[in-house]
């Protein structure tokens, strides 16, 4: 079918030039890593322009315009990420590590990382041995994406960039669907939105870790998926969109092993469904079973074999290890609980009990710490800080927003349950909620919890769109207007919290890079090698920072525990994390 009106599709557009670029970049530094070639700036340049020639391929109208507000857009993320300093512990202990050496000419396919390192002396480096581990052993994507920031911006912190980038297409791809199908600007940019700033997301903004670029391109997935399946969505052609489903399966497998799961579940119940209808004669899909089946099959292959040759071949050609902390030597890091008041629980036990808790870590409590939906403590606020709080991790007012939106999903059921079988709007709708009711409920958390899971807040922006759809078939229903009303006004109280969060982090990271601005041209000034100290030294989690130094030109001497420093005065800055002695440090 011929695509009119390509204008029409602007977010759509705009959303799958940041997919192609991003899908593109993974796969070409993966290709050029097997001929010794390593990250460099380069990648970044060539990976654009196979994405516009792509764009070409595609005989997109509005090439030009996509091509200048997309840059545009990525230098906004990366100049606001590169201004946020990720204090974590699992940033600074493996996954800025794994950026950085990547950005220094590590080859992931020919050695490992501690062989790399072993032969760089330009940065004193001590990394833990379960660090260098998790360095070598999880996928390389996001890391990869990070690097090539890197290389050109100088500045590690840019490389986080990742989250805004996922999380915008997100938004560009649900609000092009439903503005498309179904509502107005205004209430599709509110659907979107939502739908964008998922409490894991939100979380990770200021760290770098992936969860959250799992879980955006999980939603993503699944939005493709209710594309392909909605016969009345023909404007934009639906090989097009089957094969971003299979570029969103490229940079899930590439960003973490969970991706294998989640994303594998909904595409194998996505090609039950064609399949199954097929046979019934009642095909729901212009594509056949067929086709999706060996499009995707090509792609997953592709993304493990290929594309994700480190770490999914080399891990067993190493260490034979399949899909560490899963399976293998590793098993059990990302099963089991890891909290004392959980301990005997099933998953389905686990998973309940983390969202009904109230928000923090509670790790050593023993007894459950279950709380009654809408109420908070001071304890919970100051959760939001939190890097991955391992329970209530969507926020202090899920809970309660769970419970209406199932409320919201049995009363629409009701109504509409004469003709909600044919109306693709509800049955889709419904159909996806029941499945991620089920998938995450039997997803193995362990130490990870819910940031495991996060599309499972998925729910909420459904249940926005189900009641907004029933408001659109009966506008005299004042009773659901208000419900609506009530409810999107607690999933905004709810996330708030966390800009401040963001905020507050923006803020003290300025003071940070002020505060080594000023170290680094002093000891540049006086000659001097720095003694530095950590709240936890970098074999214990802290090496990330080492890179934060590096970008300012602080030569460190000898690394300390800042506790073991001489009673010599000292200046504490990057949030408490990282000490030098006063006298290095002049204040202007």
């Amino acid at each position: 079918m011929e695509i009119k009106n390509r204008k029409k599709h602007f977010y759509f557009d705009l959303g799958l030039f940041f997919l192609i670029y991003m899908a593109i970049l993974i796969t070409i530094s993966m290709l050029l890593f097997f001929i010794g070639i390593t990250i460099g700036p380069a990648h970044t340049l060539i990976s654009l322009l196979l994405t516009i020639l792509s764009f070409k391929m595609l005989k997109k109208e509005n090439i030009l315009q996509i091509t200048i507000i997309s840059i545009v857009i990525a230098c906004l993320f990366i100049m606001i990420s590169g201004n946020v300093i990720d204090t974590s512990y699992d940033g600074n202990a493996y996954r800025k590590p794994m950026v950085g050496l990547l950005k220094e000419g590590w080859n992931p396919v020919y050695e490992t990382p501690e062989e790399f390192n072993a032969k760089l002396g330009s940065l004193p480096r001590v990394i833990g041995k379960d660090e260098w581990k998790w360095i070598e052993f999880f996928p390389k994507g996001m890391a990869i994406f990070g690097a090539s920031i890197y290389a050109i911006s100088q500045n590690i912190e840019c490389g986080k960039a990742y989250h805004f980038i996922t999380m915008f297409m997100i938004f560009c791809f649900f609000y092009d669907y439903v503005r498309t199908r179904y509502f107005n600007r205004i209430s599709s940019f509110l659907i979107a939105l939502i739908t964008m700033l998922n409490p894991v997301a939100l979380t990770q903004l200021r760290t770098f870790y992936v969860d959250a670029p799992l879980n955006n391109m999980v939603i993503v997935n699944l939005i493709f998926i209710i594309m392909l399946l909605d016969a009345k969505y023909i404007e934009i052609k639906k090989e097009e969109v089957l094969n971003a489903v299979g570029l969103s399966i490229i940079i899930g497998i590439n960003t973490k092993f969970n991706a294998l799961y989640s994303m594998g579940v909904i595409c194998l119940i996505f090609f039950g469904i064609v399949f199954w209808k097929e046979r019934k004669k009642e095909a729901i899909c212009v594509l056949s079973s067929f086709k999706i089946f060996m499009t995707l099959a090509i792609y997953t292959l592709l993304s493990i074999i290929l594309v994700g040759f480190a770490p999914y071949v080399t891990n067993y050609l190493r260490w034979k290890e399949i899909l560490p902390g899963v399976i293998g030597n590793t098993l059990g890091y990302m099963s089991g609980s890891f909290a004392t008041s959980t301990d005997g629980f099933n998953t389905p036990q686990i998973f309940w009990a983390l969202l009904f808790g109230k928000m923090g870590d509670f790790w050593s409590e023993t007894q459950l710490p279950l709380k009654i939906p809408f109420t908070f403590s001071i304890r919970e606020i100051v959760s939001y800080y939190i890097h991955a709080p391992h329970f209530g991790a969507y926020g202090v007012l899920f809970s309660g927003l769970f419970i209406i939106s199932v409320i919201i999903l049995a009363v629409i059921i009701y109504q509409n349950k004469k003709y909600i079988i044919n109306d693709f709007f509800y049955k889709t709708s419904i159909g996806i909620l029941g499945l991620i009711f089920i998938q995450c409920s039997l997803t193995p958390l362990g130490a990870g919890g819910l940031r495991y899971v996060g599309y499972f807040y998925v729910i909420i922006p459904l249940s926005v769109l189900l009641i907004l759809g029933n408001i659109k078939k009966n506008s005299r229903n004042i009773l659901m207007k208000i419900i609506a009303g009530i409810f999107i006004v607690g999933i905004f109280l709810n996330i708030i919290p966390w800009a401040k969060v963001f905020t507050d982090i923006y803020k003290e990271s300025i003071k940070t890079n002020k505060d080594f601005s000023i170290i680094s041209q002093n000891a540049f000034e006086n000659d001097k090698i720095l003694e530095v100290g950590f709240v936890r030294t970098p074999e214990e989690g802290c090496s990330g920072y080492l890179y934060n130094l590096k970008d300012y030109g602080i030569k460190c001497g000898k690394i300390v525990k800042t506790s073991d420093q001489s009673d010599k005065p000292i200046y504490y800055t990057c949030g408490w994390q990282i000490s030098f002695y006063l006298e290095d440090f002049l204040r202007e």
